[in-house]
């Protein structure tokens, strides 16, 4: 292997190529010289990041600028405690990890600043302006990810000043494809792979990153360290685990994997006075460490330090246990061989120890609850609602045998705990756990295996779900709800509220034609109701006015829900409906959110499709019905009363609570319900109305366009003034790119197209609407 000067600079020219989008450019050709002592020289470094940074050819100042920062940079790199781990994975024939740092570096976005005092938001400053970069290493700065910091204000290097640094906090998708295809090139320069099967494993890796279905192996590429262990353990193994548990086992026997290696004519094993010993002998102790520091833990970033002397102790008393001679003896030079090899733990001063990244720390308790606790799922009931433990639960389930896992399930989702009713928040919570459980596990597989009653604990989260979301007293906040909610729509679950095939639909029309009023459609009664906004109403616009009353003369259902996702896919696999135009947006595209992106050409063809197919009428309503049912018999500005409440619909109100940015799951808002039963009036989607943009009879300001069609309800994006029940919003009918526009369906028992609204006299439109 090269000095480390040298690999140092490959790595860096290769960044650099990578970066500045030059596909053509050699990476080992150009002016960049890196002398023993790390020290840049040359303008090619300066003049490729220039272009990347300011996205110009940069000025001869701004060249030096950044070239002078990659200079600090280097120094820097030149004093990381991971250089241990460094060597170890150079022997291994893979890429050292200050390469990570040169990648963050070279994607850093420096701004050139003029003036009195130029700023540096340095790249290893924890956070305060103040304070000089220190020349030696922070100890939180060990890691790639803890040394990504946005610190705002004035700070210097050696007393130079520098213009201003805005870090990343994690990579993005661009620097994770460019990271991994840099990494695997390395192995082609060193000759350790040939040009195919680094295109080969880059291909896998990047393939698995991108996978939709495995969404947490995404957020771990974003942190560099995780991200060139998953690659190293694909190049190792040929393959990537299928889930996090093994991947992270993977991680950890490669890494405790540098205590076995013989380093100066001793490994772990021969330095403790066991020769045939590997580091998998220890592991309990260091499982049982690590869950001791996890729930000691006090770091901002919940990383636990280990102090020596207990690790010291610790040791002691496992080799008494394990009969290691002179086992004070062994333990001393243990210590000693783990600050020389700072694999897995790295020493924190003098005295403490913490890992290498939390993850690793979670990882290891998570395997002394599930492998070496006596009970390991009253250990995991006793944590399961401390945020703290959430990780660890889930990657030590990922390792549980069957039978716990099985045992884990019944125990969550039972109503009863210890011989009395849990609480009925706490049983909710329960449902959440287990349904996110089986999902991380994969339902898919847990299925097959007989140990494990799956098919039973997904028809029981199934219910139990689904009861979480109808309870109107609503005792978990609006993002346990939509937690909730997006599980209860999970592929393996399949949320049971709404009809889906031709047969649901059909059955559904039926139940409600025949007085059931529990089902679907929530049955609107014949009679008189309020239509428009009241004159004392401070928000109401002049097109709700003026508030006059319609009449029914038969009864109509409504759709308890807009319509989602899941309903209309199942018209398009039935080859007679497109796509939504939002079908590939995974913020709207979930089975159980309404569905966005159809125009109203698209919804009333869904519409006259079922009919058909049904033998029923199904259409959109028109505002006057949709509103009567929203209202029910009296002038409510909203589905719940004259009151906002801050906990009964999705709007702009509640954007920062809910846990989710955009349209939510149907249903959440039970507490929202109108007077009928229909949830989702207010807020969460627009809705398409059968009639186009008229004024109402009476009004003082006579308008129609026959271009526009009306909408109703408001969004998940709309002020609590928008969503109320007369508020009126119009569009072209066959728009159809918007993620805010939906619609719910009718049932009507009249002929198909038949109305059975009839508008009252005008006397009736001019009688005081502010009388109640």
């Amino acid at each position: 292997m090269g000095s480390w000067s040298d690999s140092l600079l490959v790595r860096l020219r290769r960044a650099v190529a990578a970066l500045a989008g030059a596909p053509d450019h050699d990476p080992r050709e150009g002016t960049v010289t890196v002398s023993g002592s790390g020290t840049v020289y040359g303008n090619v470094v300066g003049f490729n990041l220039g272009q990347v940074i300011f996205g110009r050819d940069p000025s001869e100042d701004e060249r030096r600028r950044i070239v002078w920062y990659l200079e600090g940079l280097m120094r820097k790199l030149q004093v990381l405690p991971l250089r241990g781990l460094d060597e170890q994975l150079g022997q291994s024939a893979c890429l050292e990890l200050p390469r990570i740092y040169v990648t963050l570096a070279t994607t850093t976005r420096l701004a050139a600043e003029r003036g009195t005092k130029a700023q540096l938001s340095a790249f290893f400053e924890q956070g305060d302006p103040d304070r000089p970069l220190k020349q030696d290493y922070h100890p939180d700065h060990a890691l790639p990810d803890r040394a990504r910091y946005r610190v705002d204000g004035a700070a210097t290097i050696d007393g130079q000043a520098e213009a201003p640094v805005v870090l990343q906090r994690s990579l993005t998708g661009g620097q994770i494809r460019h990271f991994t295809r840099a990494w695997y090139e390395e192995l082609v320069t060193k000759g350790q792979l040939d040009q195919a099967q680094a295109e080969r494993l880059c291909s896998i890796l990047l393939r698995a990153i991108g996978d939709p279905q495995r969404p947490r192996l995404r957020e771990m590429a974003k942190t560099p360290l995780l991200l060139t262990l998953m690659a190293l353990v694909l190049y190792n193994k040929g393959e990537l685990p299928r889930d996090r548990p093994q991947l992270y086992e993977r991680i950890l026997e490669l890494l405790l994997g540098q205590w076995d290696h013989v380093r100066e004519g001793q490994s772990l094993g021969q330095a403790i006075g066991m020769p045939t010993w590997d580091s998998s002998y220890i592991r309990p102790l260091l499982d049982r460490l690590s869950y001791e520091a996890h729930g000691a833990a006090s770091s901002q970033d919940g990383r636990g330090r280990l102090a020596r002397g207990e690790v010291y102790t610790a040791l002691i008393d496992f080799f008494q246990q394990t009969e290691v001679a002179s086992p004070g003896d062994a333990a001393v030079r243990c210590l000693d061989y783990i600050d020389q090899r700072s694999g897995l733990l790295l020493p924190d001063g003098a005295d403490t120890f913490t890992f290498a990244h939390l993850t690793l720390q979670e990882h290891c308790a998570g395997r002394q609850i599930a492998l070496n606790a006596e009970d390991p799922v009253a250990l995991v009931m006793a944590h399961r609602h401390d945020d703290r433990w959430r990780e660890p639960i889930f990657l030590g389930v990922g390792l549980a045998p069957p039978l716990v896992l099985d045992r884990l399930f019944n125990d969550l989702i039972e109503r009863e705990e210890a011989g009395k009713s849990k609480p009925v928040a706490r049983w909710y919570r329960d449902l959440i756990l287990a349904a996110e459980l089986g999902a991380d596990r994969d339902w898919s597989y847990l299925r097959t295996r007989p140990q494990i009653r799956a098919t039973r604990w997904q028809a029981a989260l199934k219910q139990g779900l689904e009861e979480l979301l109808a309870d109107r007293v609503q005792p978990l906040p609006v993002a346990e709800r939509v937690r909730a909610g997006f599980l209860l729509g999970d592929r393996d679950l399949g949320d049971p509220r709404f009809p889906v095939t031709v047969d649901e639909w059909r059955n559904a029309s039926e139940r409600a034609l025949a007085g059931d009023a529990n089902g679907y459609f929530c049955p609107i009664p014949a009679g008189t109701y309020w239509i428009g906004s009241a004159n004392d109403d401070p928000d109401a616009k002049d097109e709700e006015r003026p508030q006059h009353t319609i009449t029914l003369a038969h009864p109509i259902y409504i759709a308890r829900y807009p319509l989602t996702n899941a309903q209309w896919r199942a018209w398009v696999r039935l080859g007679d409906g497109q796509p939504s135009y939002t079908d590939d947006d995974s913020d709207l595209n979930h089975p159980n959110q309404p569905v966005v992106g159809v125009s109203w050409v698209m919804a009333n063809a869904y519409c006259a499709w079922f009919s058909t197919a049904i033998g029923a009428d199904l259409r959109l309503p028109s505002e006057q019905e949709w509103e009567a049912a929203a209202r029910g018999g009296d002038r409510r500005r909203y589905p719940w009363g004259d009151d906002w409440r801050e906990d009964h619909a999705a709007t702009e109100e509640d954007r920062a609570t809910r846990g989710w940015r955009w349209s939510i799951p149907v249903g959440c808002y039970p507490a929202g319900a109108a007077p009928c039963g229909a949830l989702d009036m207010a807020g969460n989607v627009r809705e398409w109305m059968v009639n186009t943009w008229q004024s109402y009879p009476g009004a003082e300001r006579v308008f129609a366009d026959e271009e526009r069609w009306v909408l109703r309800g408001g969004d998940y994006d709309d002020s609590r003034t928008n969503v109320r029940c007369g508020a009126r919003l119009r569009f072209l009918p066959g728009y159809d790119l918007s993620g805010d526009r939906g619609f719910r369906v009718l049932l009507s028992p009249l002929g198909i197209g038949e109305s059975p609204i009839a508008e009252n006299p005008k006397a009736e439109h001019s009688r005081k609407p502010d009388s109640r």
